[in-house]
């Protein structure tokens, strides 16, 4: 357990420094100063203590004094990250009590592995911790915050009972290491207990994103009807301000949930033919109106060429090579381009931007690392979306080559398996649901959800841009409406929630009109669901695939490619 405390500190102390930034970012406050400056007191006193006192003694039993003051700096540090919640979740955010339950609630899955050889580690860690939590939810009078304390509650003590059998296999184990029999089932046993828990990671991974990314849709969606509803007024910069940082948000979340299931192994690629062009035709969609806004010069070149890939996993790894070649090129441009080479095909990203030295290059892989940027400028994001395309290429089998030279620019090639005009004939892509902002939006549109917030955000947006919106809450709604239309005017596209109150499907709605209209409108779905086996479900129907939080662009620009 000291070994792993060790190495365990760089990476506490550089989770607690982001944490405390992006809070005191948000509050301004002394309050986070003073919890900054506990919880780095905290690490730096066990860290030395470890590094002094781990030598001397195996085991507690060896020296009880010292092992009772590493067991009291261990509670020490649950509460203090406890307490973060009952210092921070007052301010009723939901943005900011996302980020700090999600963030606490990975530093006590990440304690709880490396101290589960010792029990009472556990328990002074994980104890104050969650209970700290718990009463910080329950706290609250929304009643949200009273299900995810509880649900906190049963979670912890799930993780205590699991950390608990964990302990009790190492040490069997150890006491078996000269018995070849009881060694292998103490291992089967183990292996059981790590499916078991990925499992339980991978399902509340699930739940967790699909939870989070609701609120933070209806939030960037009401932002963009404030910051049009203001666009002539003295406050239209603030909201304008307001919307980008909501952007920014979305885009760090999207990065911290893609690490975590790349990590758990719960993204799963569906490899199969891919047109080059309909990835390429998305990328433009997402970064052309970025690079205009900077004055820089994005060229998307078009390809007939078709990949062995999965197109959603290829088009989140283009995005994050090109929002960070856009990212460290103040002037000149992007140039995004395929070419045949033999049996691969090559997808090179260009920039003229600030180029790297030869030691960079070496690390632009690793979490949280960004070239040139000291001070963490949120507007950079997180430093984890090369980290993504480094695990996403491994997944997918896309190896991936850098160039760079400093003040020149830098070139990021990926290289994958071509595939013929006969293996691709009668294969779809796999729809992207980006493009770019233009006119011709519908005449009008139905929007299925059942959030109160999210309807009234949509159809806000969509009135404001001369849409006639109809807002239902349930299948059985918008049948019933569908089947009142008037003949002359007809709804041309339904905006379709997948996952609905009281277990409905949205998907299952959408597939039936298919069979139930002689003109159904066309159907754009709309979901926060990141599970492997939902993803598929998706993939295979279809239909337009927007993932939540969805901004006011993209939204726009679907519905206009929708009806033309």
């Amino acid at each position: 357990m000291l070994k792993s405390n060790q190495s365990a500190s760089a990476p506490a102390f550089l989770i607690a420094l982001v944490f405390w930034l992006a809070m005191y970012h948000q509050l301004s406050s002394p309050v986070v100063l003073a919890w900054a400056g506990a919880i780095h007191l905290n690490q730096i006193v066990r860290y030395v203590w470890v590094r002094r006192d781990a030598r001397k003694f195996e085991t507690p039993e060896d020296n009880p004094k010292s092992a009772m003051l590493l067991l009291f700096l261990l509670g020490v540090n649950g509460a203090i990250w406890g307490s973060a919640a009952l210092l921070f979740l007052p301010l009723s955010d939901v943005l900011i009590a996302s980020f700090v339950v999600v963030v606490t609630l990975s530093i006590h899955s990440g304690g709880m592995t490396w101290m589960a050889p010792v029990k009472a580690a556990v328990i002074s860690f994980s104890v104050p911790l969650t209970l700290l939590l718990t009463l910080a939810l329950l706290r609250k009078e929304e009643t949200v915050y009273w299900v995810g304390g509880v649900l906190i509650f049963l979670y912890a003590m799930t993780s205590w009972k699991y950390a608990m059998q964990h302990h009790k296999l190492l040490a069997d184990s150890l006491f078996a290491r000269y018995e070849k029999v009881a060694l292998a089932e103490q291992l089967a046993e183990q292996v059981e207990l790590v499916e078991l828990a990925s499992q339980e990671k991978t399902r509340f991974l699930a739940a967790a994103s699909h939870d989070l990314r609701q609120p933070l849709h209806a939030i960037a969606l009401c932002s963009a009807v404030l910051e049009i509803s203001l666009r002539n007024g003295p406050d239209h910069d603030t909201a304008d301000r307001l919307l980008k940082s909501i952007h920014l948000l979305g885009n760090s979340f999207d990065a911290m949930l893609d690490i975590s299931r790349l990590d758990a192994g719960t993204v799963q690629a569906a490899v199969a033919p891919t047109p080059l062009q309909s990835v390429f035709e998305g990328l433009n969609g997402v970064f052309s109106e970025e690079a205009d806004e900077r004055g820089l010069e994005l060229r998307v070149r078009s390809t007939p060429l078709w990949v062995y890939t999965d197109a959603n996993l290829l088009q989140r790894m283009l995005e994050n090579l090109a929002a960070n070649a856009l990212k460290y090129t103040p002037q000149g441009g992007v140039v995004v381009v395929a070419r045949q080479r033999q049996e691969k095909v090559w997808i090179d990203v260009r920039d003229t931007g600030i180029g790297m030295a030869p030691d960079q290059i070496k690390r632009i892989f690793d979490e949280f690392y960004q070239v040139n940027n000291p001070g963490r400028d949120r507007s950079k994001g997180l430093g984890i979306g090369l980290s993504i395309v480094d695990r996403l290429s491994r997944l997918l089998g896309h190896p991936i080559l850098v160039r760079s030279r400093e003040g020149r620019g830098s070139l990021f090639r990926l290289v994958l398996p071509s595939a013929s005009a006969e293996q691709h004939a009668g294969q779809p892509g796999f729809p992207t649901g980006q493009a770019a902002p233009g006119a011709g939006l519908p005449e009008r549109v139905m929007v299925l959800d059942d959030d109160d917030d999210v309807l009234y955000a949509i159809a806000t947006l969509l009135q404001m841009h001369g849409v006639e919106t109809t807002c239902v809450g349930s299948p059985n709604e918008a049948w019933t409406a569908l089947q009142n239309e008037p003949h002359d005017a007809p709804h041309t596209v339904l905006l379709c929630d997948v996952r609905l109150a009281k277990g409905e499907d949205g998907l299952v709605f959408a597939t039936s009109l298919a069979k139930k209209m002689l003109h159904p409108p066309k159907v754009i779905l709309l979901t926060g669901e990141t599970a492997p086996d939902s993803l598929q479900r998706l993939r295979e129907s279809g239909f337009e695939v927007l993932f939540k939080p969805v901004g006011a662009q993209t939204l726009l620009a679907t519905l206009a490619r929708a009806v033309r």
